[in-house]
């Protein structure tokens, strides 16, 4: 009788084990998950924010165009936003600009 009890016990000691070892795979593994979860999370919020501060100025590069938009060009304007943006005017050409006055 003194022999099964010992089986018994030994067989409880090494499901109490297992069942410890198992816990301590499964909170390592969930441990390595939050960290992980964390920085990445950590990554997001920074792009989030550089994208945010892209947008920002998108907008205030809007509003300035829609400034520039509503209110009348000079000549010079005109020649430089044909020279650069287009590229439709070479050095030594000449632009004539219709007289509406």
């Amino acid at each position: 009788m003194a022999n099964g009890s010992v089986r018994k016990s030994r067989a409880r000691r090494r499901t109490v084990i297992l069942v410890l070892i198992v816990a301590a795979v499964f909170v390592a593994f969930f441990s390595v998950k939050i960290i992980q979860s964390r920085k990445e999370n950590a990554e997001l919020a920074a792009e989030m924010s550089r994208i945010a501060e892209s947008i920002s100025n998108a907008e205030k590069e809007s509003e300035a165009i829609e400034e520039r938009k509503n209110r009348e060009l000079t000549e010079d304007e005109m020649i430089d936003i044909a020279r650069k943006r287009f590229g439709l005017l070479f050095p030594n050409e000449i632009i004539f600009l219709p007289d509406d006055q």
